[in-house]
């Protein structure tokens, strides 16, 4: 989904050590989901417009040498819940079936945590 956000982000170095921390909040626009339900040759189209989201981010490197280091990283991003429009269609010949005012839902959160060496060559 195309979409904006403002974010900030912070440095900081400290003996062997760095440390970063990013946020960031914005709108997604023109969010729609397809979904279509084979054993039943149904399609389900959703709208829902405009949807916000904020990203939490963050990574902590040690440098082992001049070339290798070890780091972890973590990042938090939430797409807040949305209510939308649904279409429902035959997948075959694309006829409608239905539609449902606010008939749809949307929400997304993912959680990632990383950990590794890395070395330049």
């Amino acid at each position: 989904f195309p979409g904006v956000f403002l974010g900030a982000e912070a440095t900081a170095r400290h003996k062997g050590w760095t440390f970063s921390l990013q946020a960031r909040g914005g709108l997604n626009f023109k969010v729609e989901d397809e979904d279509h339900h084979w054993s039943r040759d149904l399609r389900f189209n959703g709208d829902f417009g405009t949807l916000p989201f904020v990203s939490l981010s963050g990574r902590a490197e040690y440098n082992l040498t001049k070339n290798a280091n070890l780091f972890v990283a973590g990042n938090f991003e939430q797409h807040f819940h949305k209510i939308g429009d649904v279409r429902i269609s035959e997948i075959a010949s694309g006829a409608p079936v239905e539609a449902y005012q606010d008939g749809g839902g949307l929400e997304f959160r993912t959680v990632t945590i990383s950990g590794g060496f890395k070395m330049k060559f």
